[in-house]
């Protein structure tokens, strides 16, 4: 069994990518995969040479310009690490311009901003400001209040949020654009081949989009305290009566303000040490 590329000119939508799979496979073909944004077809020919598919599609009114067995070292043209803002950025403009794409990603799709970034910390900040203003605001003639912050409750709605925004800004982008998504962790072999899920690909040209994660210092005394980061954060269920912020960069700006504003107390601090310190003896 060979397997080959077909550029295939008059495909203009998905159900051209149908109608070619379907005169394929009648022929005998396996494993199709047609791309009207790439104008080709890759595939598999048991037993027919590639001259029948030619002639097959030719009738069927598309012009098939080149065909030839493909080069299993160098089955796509890029491989994407990753699966976040920056990776499907990429992945769309490399397919807009005809790329065999394939995005590896180990974890959830969609990476930091819809995750476990902007969304739902932009979430969560909106409802503490709601919560903050209703208990003080400025105007004499307005009577306002609010009661317990039900933090479970505004964290599954935040949850929902971002499932939902994952599936619509995301993954419905993958078939949209025709690029491959392979759930998987990705092992470089060399310098231009990967392993996923015990099968080898390779490519000319890889992106490397992982993104990062929470670091946690090496402060004396941290091991010892139930410390959460940017990400567990988001994830807790309860208010916490008091809440000490270990950084002034804007993400730790922002959790304090959110924390703050749904009622917890965040008392400004002078070091890590200063901090730990003070818990200890409260």
């Amino acid at each position: 069994m060979k397997r080959y590329m077909m550029l295939i000119e008059g495909m203009t939508c998905p159900s051209c990518e149908k109608h070619i799979a379907s005169i394929l496979k009648q022929i005998g073909a396996k494993s199709i995969d047609v791309s009207f944004r790439r104008r080709e077809a890759v595939f598999e020919l048991p037993h027919a040479n590639v001259e029948t598919a030619k002639q097959a599609i030719t009738m069927a009114g598309y012009e098939p310009i080149e065909a030839g067995e493909v080069d299993a070292t160098r089955e796509y043209d890029y491989i994407i690490i990753g699966s976040g803002a920056a990776a499907f950025a990429s992945a769309i403009e490399a397919s807009k311009y005809g790329a065999k794409v394939v995005m590896i990603e180990r974890g959830t799709i969609g990476g930091t901003c819809v995750n476990i970034g902007c969304v739902p910390s932009k979430t969560l900040l909106r409802a503490g400001e709601i919560n903050y203003l209703a208990k003080n605001h400025p105007f004499l003639g307005l009577h306002t209040s609010a009661g317990t912050v039900d933090l479970s409750a505004l964290i599954e709605q935040k949850n929902e949020l971002v499932r939902d925004l994952r599936q619509t800004k995301y993954v419905n982008l993958i078939n949209e654009y025709g690029f491959t998504l392979i759930q998987g962790e990705a092992v470089f072999l060399d310098e231009t081949t990967v392993e996923v899920n015990g099968k080898k690909l390779s490519a000319n040209r890889f992106l490397i989009a992982t993104g990062a994660s929470p670091a946690v210092p090496n402060i004396p005394g941290l091991a010892g305290v139930d410390y959460v980061t940017s990400t567990t954060l988001l994830e807790r269920k309860e208010v916490p009566k008091r809440l000490a912020v270990i950084g002034s960069g804007y993400i730790g700006i922002e959790l304090g303000q959110l924390f703050h504003h749904l009622g917890s107390g965040v008392p400004p601090t002078k070091s890590a040490k200063h901090t730990l310190s003070k818990f200890r003896h409260e």
